[in-house]
């Protein structure tokens, strides 16, 4: 810096002092956001994005649903029985929940 003159030292110090602005990295007492608070905020967005592609396959796979139980009567049959718990005269229902399995081996005395 000895060769430097005094207004190239002022133009170093005033980027210096830019550049840590800039950072973030004195944010708690200057509310100077930076590029931290930027990166962050970027990482937070694109972690929407994905939850909003998410939301949309969603709701794609819903309103096909939706299109299918308005048009279709069978399977307008087929979703009251199955929130009824109705079977059809063609049906056979398989239930393999844990609490109605029955040991098959009991001891007699």
């Amino acid at each position: 810096m000895q060769g430097l003159s005094s207004i190239d030292r002022v133009w170093i110090a005033v980027f210096g002092i830019w550049l840590v602005l800039l950072s973030g990295i004195l944010n708690r007492w200057t509310s100077s956001p930076g590029m931290l608070q930027w990166w962050s905020i970027s990482r937070l967005a694109s972690a929407r994005h994905e939850t909003v592609a998410q939301i949309e396959t969603r709701i794609m796979e819903l309103s096909s649903e939706q299109t299918r139980l308005e048009k279709s009567p069978v399977a307008q049959r087929r979703e009251i029985r199955r929130v009824l718990g109705y079977l059809a005269s063609d049906e056979i229902l398989f239930d393999f929940s844990a609490d109605l399995i029955q040991p098959q081996f009991a001891r007699r005395n």
